[in-house]
């Protein structure tokens, strides 16, 4: 099989990156969907969501390591012509990610009730998310299935497939949501309940396609058919290896998220509520960017594959300009209308003002991710993803979390004090990503 190329490489880009970007904003639109209807059923049951959605993304993204893995080989394989070697791989990461969920989804059921009350004093808080948080965990080993299929139809260019599954996923959390939050007044469980039959009904539709449909999208490709995991074993090394340092970039990773939370919950209610909303924001543009990023690793994984290094660099700098036309819209309305949008999530004024006075700073703080993020689907795509994480860990617990800390609480800035850690966080990354492709060693990484 030979690849073909559009003759504009931003027309290219954009062909996998429209889907990619309705994918992950999926990935975050039933938790902001929950965040939104619990926010009006009360204040409350904002704080308990607030608290337990970052402990329910750790297990979800550390089982995302698997797909990773799975669209990195995937991509490299498709652009090599090796079809047979494109549906072992995703079988073996596809029964990886299963187990792996399935060890998550247990331990966040048995360890809920001591892990919150860590991170809250608040009796009525920590109860809420409890509840949601052993429900939510049901789903783990259903997200990681989504989450490794998705990557390797991704992997295959056929990004459209995920998009689909997404919005299905998106319509059932919303419909069922307001169903059982309001009408049936279950409040933070009727919201969790939703977001667990929402993703088994997008994974369900995920298997379904792969094993009757992707043929009709990419010529060739039969995925999930019987010898795949026999077939796979041979990339099982490979998998591994690139799927670990995923795994724990993505643990570490929201596990700083998990302690800043905390940080946010010390200060006190209104202003854990007010990140809440902070972060859904943050998340929305950071998802356009990680959009392209997912995009330049998918293009570059499949030209490294063929051989074309020169073709590489031509997708990593149309990706820096279409990740700034993408994040620059709701950036400056966020910077300069926050009032007006926050005011769509809750009627509580004092969270509203505080959430409001932070969110320019809050934005700035996305302003390096937009090369890191660019830069680390490069490196990916070449299989040195140990650099990516090694940035992040720095990023993390050199600069984040002790600033955090250090400024939130100690110096008592609060939110402020937060989101200038984040903006460290962002420089730090950018500076040990940066360094690494400019070495030029991803031109011979071998995956």
């Amino acid at each position: 099989m030979t690849l073909t190329r559009d003759a504009s490489p931003l027309r290219e880009l954009w062909r996998l990156v429209v889907p990619l970007i309705v994918t992950m904003f999926a990935q975050v639109a039933i938790v902001l969907t929950d965040t939104a209807l619990v926010a009006r059923y009360s204040t409350a049951a904002l704080a308990s969501v607030a608290l337990a959605a970052p402990v329910y993304l750790i297990a979800v993204m550390v089982v995302r390591g698997w797909a990773t893995a799975a669209q990195i080989v995937v991509a490299r394989r498709f652009g090599s012509g090796d079809v047979p070697a494109v549906a072992g791989a995703t079988a073996v990461a596809l029964l990886a990610g299963v187990v792996t969920g399935v060890v998550f989804s247990g331990s966040l059921i048995l360890t809920a009730g001591p892990v919150l009350g860590a991170l809250s004093d608040d009796p009525a808080v920590v109860a809420g998310s409890v509840d949601y948080l052993r429900i939510v965990a049901v789903g783990v080993p259903f997200a990681a299935a989504s989450a490794v299929l998705q990557a390797a139809f991704a992997g295959l260019g056929a990004t459209r497939i995920a998009m689909v599954s997404t919005l299905l996923m998106i319509i059932v959390n919303l419909v069922l949501g307001v169903t059982l939050v309001f009408g049936a007044g279950f409040g933070v469980v009727g919201a969790g309940l939703s977001t667990v039959v929402s993703t088994v009904v997008g994974t369900a539709y995920l298997i379904w396609f792969a094993r009757s449909r992707i043929g009709s999208v990419v010529p060739g490709a039969v995925l999930l058919a019987r010898g795949d995991l026999a077939r796979g074993r041979v990339a099982v090394p490979v998998l591994a290896r690139l799927a670990w340092p995923e795994a724990a970039l993505l643990f570490f990773g929201y596990l700083n998220e998990v302690l800043v939370v905390g940080f946010a919950a010390q200060v006190g209610s209104v202003d854990l509520a007010a990140y809440r909303l902070l972060d859904n924001l943050t998340l929305v543009i950071y998802n356009l960017l990680a959009a392209v990023g997912a995009g330049i690793a998918i293009l570059a994984g499949q030209c490294l594959g063929a051989g074309d290094v020169a073709a590489v660099r031509t997708y990593q700098r149309t990706g820096v300009v279409l990740a700034l036309v993408l994040a620059t819209p709701p950036a400056v309305l966020a910077a300069l209308f926050p009032g007006t949008l926050f005011s769509l999530a809750t009627a509580d004024t004092a969270v509203v003002d505080l959430a409001a006075s932070t969110a320019p700073l809050a934005v700035v703080t996305l302003v390096p991710i937009v090369l890191s993020l660019n830069i680390a689907g490069v490196l990916r795509a070449s299989g040195d993803n140990v650099t990516v994480m090694i940035a992040s860990l720095v990023a993390d617990y050199a600069v984040l979390v002790p600033l955090a800390w250090f400024l939130g609480l100690v110096l008592g800035w609060g939110l402020t004090g937060i989101y200038v850690a984040w903006l460290g966080f962002g420089l730090t990354m950018l500076a040990i990503t940066g360094w690494r492709y400019a070495t030029g060693r991803w031109r011979t990484q071998i995956v």
